[in-house]
């Protein structure tokens, strides 16, 4: 659960990036695209040297080979001997530890989440080029281009997360209807496919 609300919130805060350069970017390529290009580059170096520079606060851990092996094994004797995770618990007479086996079997349920995450993750990549091809076929208005298309999506994720943020969801909740952030992203998902669906019909 908490996986998704960070993915959220994650991909919330992409989309203002994403705005944000994909408003003023555009407008710059358009008078020099030796500018446009040089100010992603001084801020992704600037990213990358503030992390350089802060890199001695992150808790560093060295690699610990016996915790690698003991996960492996742990997979192979319950694919290859059919025995369950209760079975390596040393409370059930098996080698590894209680705190360690819980551990292990959390990281296999976070998998589906990903599994989900993925489809997801590439029909979105290639919407983005599909959008900025369908611009190009477009007549331009004004100072809006075919590379403007892409901040039409982000604009429409910010205002449907504002919308359900702060109106919808709370207004479920004062009625009793709970939605999760599983429901949630599955209608999110729905809704993707839909774009995906009407982006194919323009074409």
């Amino acid at each position: 659960m908490m996986l998704l609300v960070q993915y959220v919130n994650f991909y919330m805060a992409i989309n203002i990036g994403a705005l944000v350069g994909g408003i003023f970017i555009p407008v710059l390529a358009q008078k020099s695209d030796e500018i446009a290009y040089l100010i992603p580059f001084v801020t992704m170096f600037i990213g990358f040297s503030l992390f350089l520079c802060f890199s001695p606060r992150f808790v560093k851990r060295k690699p610990e080979r016996a915790a690698l092996c003991n996960t492996l094994g742990l997979f192979g004797k319950q694919i290859a001997c059919c025995k369950s995770f209760e079975q390596s618990k040393t409370s059930n007479g098996g080698q590894l530890s209680d705190p360690f086996v819980d551990g292990v079997y959390r990281l296999l349920k976070i998998i589906p989440v990903y599994l989900l995450v993925l489809p997801f993750n590439i029909v979105y990549t290639c919407m983005v080029g599909v959008f900025i091809l369908q611009g190009q076929a477009m007549k331009q208005a004004a100072f809006v281009d075919a590379s403007w298309m892409n901040n039409f999506d982000s604009f429409g994720v910010l205002v449907t997360g504002a919308i359900t943020g702060s109106w919808l969801y709370p207004m479920l909740e004062r009625k009793g209807i709970n939605f999760p952030y599983t429901y949630r992203f599955s209608v999110g998902s729905v809704f993707g496919a839909l774009a995906i669906v009407s982006a194919l019909i323009v074409d």
